[in-house]
């Protein structure tokens, strides 16, 4: 290269062993490299056995149901909401459809 400009390949050689090198201090979230790593154990599950279950089978009683209220046939709020967003949309629909067939 001339003299007149900065010789970049120098400089990188010259700098490139400041950046490097890691710094003495560096350790990582496992602590410092040298350390060795032992896995931590894990507990075997203990499985409970079918003979441990002594208990007997009691009877259900019958569940006798309740008469419905007039309010058990009319349909709840929510049911109400997606109804009319049902409609809404496909009232959105159709609209759009006859916007297209028009042009």
């Amino acid at each position: 290269t001339s003299s007149s400009s900065f010789d970049w390949r120098t400089f990188g050689v010259e700098v490139g062993s400041c950046f490097n090198s890691l710094p003495s201090y560096c350790s990582f979230l496992n602590g410092p490299i040298d350390t060795s790593y032992t896995p931590k154990e894990r507990k075997k599950p203990v499985r409970r056995s079918a003979e441990d279950d002594d208990g007997e089978e009691e009877e259900v009683d019958a569940v006798h149901q309740k008469s419905k209220s007039k309010d058990d046939n009319k349909l709840s709020a929510v049911e109400k909401q997606i109804k009319v967003l049902n409609k809404t949309l496909k009232n959105r629909d159709d609209e759009e459809k006859n916007k297209l067939n028009e042009r």
